[in-house]
């Protein structure tokens, strides 16, 4: 009967996967990665930021709300991001 037992838990644990995935809605991850790099001879530092391209979409639109509608290319994208 012991032995029995991890089966069990691991059955009914498989169950509860399978039948509860349909009602269980997984969230996506997006996560923003900056990553500096001091120059020390130019005396600079340099910033990259890695982020989610639908991420940053979503924020550039909603700053430019109420404004021109956010372009999705070109130099109109580009002025758009850095405002």
């Amino acid at each position: 009967m012991v032995r029995r037992l991890p089966r069990l838990v691991g059955l009914a644990m498989a169950a509860v996967v399978v039948l509860g995935a349909e009602r269980v809605e997984a969230h996506p991850l997006h996560s923003t990665i900056t990553e500096l790099t001091t120059d020390v001879g130019r005396g600079t530092v340099r910033a990259t930021m890695r982020v989610f391209a639908d991420d940053l979409e979503a924020a550039v639109a909603r700053f430019a709300r109420g404004r021109n509608p956010a372009p999705t290319s070109g130099p109109a994208w580009d002025a758009a991001v850095l405002a």
